[in-house]
């Protein structure tokens, strides 16, 4: 970690409504996320973080390829042992949204 990224990380500790709002952000990502799992029948694993590992069902490698060629990054989960499930960053309903109806497509293709 560089001294400039150890300064900023220690400038944004003092922007409370900084953190509030990303702390809100995530909330609403989570609750959108689990939501969305649970419509379409998805497992996942309960965050208490900024990422949450869904299992979409399809091998991960195969999905993460194919959601990365229409600019969606996640991790996937044979890294962790899961081959199955992908680990997602929380982002916004928009960015959340996106990957759920990309996750859609893929795994129905």
């Amino acid at each position: 970690v560089t001294t400039q990224a150890q300064v900023a990380a220690v400038a944004s500790l003092d922007a409370k409504s900084f953190l509030k709002a990303s702390y809100e952000t995530n909330e609403a990502s989570k609750l959108f996320a689990y939501t969305q799992c649970e419509a379409m029948g998805l497992d996942y694993i309960p965050t208490y973080g900024n990422f949450i590992m869904i299992d979409c069902k399809i091998p991960s490698m195969e999905l993460f390829e194919k959601l990365q060629s229409k600019g969606m990054i996640v991790r996937p989960g044979f890294y962790f042992g899961m081959p199955t499930y992908q680990r997602v960053t929380l982002g916004t309903i928009a960015q959340m949204e996106r990957f759920f109806e990309l996750v859609e497509k893929f795994i129905n293709a």
